[in-house]
């Protein structure tokens, strides 16, 4: 499989996450310095509270830049022997899968580099055409991420809609606009002016440069909610609490990525 190191293509930054009791989440691929490629997504996503993985193995469905619409790249995962990394303290958490081979290594040909995948990777359907991973230069941190300014994020929110009357394609990503609400820096997240779902755990967000090229900021960890509380007029008095979502989200810094891959 050859890849092309593209920073354009927002929609194609975004794999969709398979786990085996149905559940989705939404991860992006990125390679580091040493050419070693990871999958990052949300560390709930692959982690329970006690952080012992939910499965063994899980499916990425990876959008490729076929010009006919062939069918997407898909690989099965076993964390038994990739073992996931999670972050200490941030909700994000990184697979390593496998290196990037330089084209120049392959061929004389100069024009893509080839994807390497380690043991424990299975590719289910070879697609046609190429996909995106993000590259180093591409990842920005903390300090380079702009209040106010417009953000994109990709994902998979498999929990929108009706289970009975699909409104759109769960097998393609939704993106989402939005702006950087506020950072907080104790806890090295970015507080987005963008609503998210179920399913879109993971999901990069994405901001346009002077460039108008594509900079990673962030990893979608959750949305913030706003507690809708009632009460009845009898006796004894019953409240009941509901958890709404306000239209904010927190995403995680690309910075607590780099403590995983550098």
């Amino acid at each position: 499989m050859l890849i092309q190191k593209k920073e354009e293509g927002a929609l194609e930054f975004a794999n969709l996450i398979l786990l085996p009791n149905r559940s989705r989440g939404t991860g992006f691929r990125i390679y580091n310095e040493k050419r070693e490629i990871f999958l990052v997504t949300a560390k709930h996503v692959l982690f329970n509270d006690s952080e012992s993985l939910h499965c063994n193995a899980i499916d990425i469905l990876c959008r490729t830049l076929s010009p006919t619409g062939g069918e997407d790249h898909r690989i099965s995962i076993d964390l038994v022997k990739c073992k996931p990394k999670p972050h200490v303290s941030a909700d994000v958490a990184v697979v390593k899968i496998g290196e990037l081979i330089p084209a120049e290594e392959i061929d004389k040909s100069g024009e893509t580099d080839r994807v390497e995948y380690l043991d424990g990777i299975e590719v289910l359907i070879q697609g046609e055409g190429d996909f995106i991973i993000g590259s180093r230069r591409a990842i920005k941190g903390i300090d380079d991420v702009v209040i106010s300014k417009d953000i994109f994020l990709v994902g998979f929110p498999s929990s929108l809609g009706l289970e009975d009357s699909p409104q759109f394609d769960y097998g393609l990503p939704l993106l989402r606009k939005g702006i950087v609400a506020n950072i907080y820096r104790k806890q090295s997240t970015i507080i987005l002016d963008c609503p998210v779902f179920p399913g879109n755990s993971g999901s990069p967000v994405l901001q346009f440069n002077e460039a108008n090229k594509i900079n990673l900021i962030g990893v979608v960890s959750q949305y913030i909610p706003y507690v809708q509380k009632w009460a009845s007029l009898r006796d004894p008095k019953l409240i009941n609490s509901e958890h709404l979502n306000s239209g904010y989200s927190v995403a995680v810094s690309m910075d607590k990525v780099f403590e995983l891959i550098d």
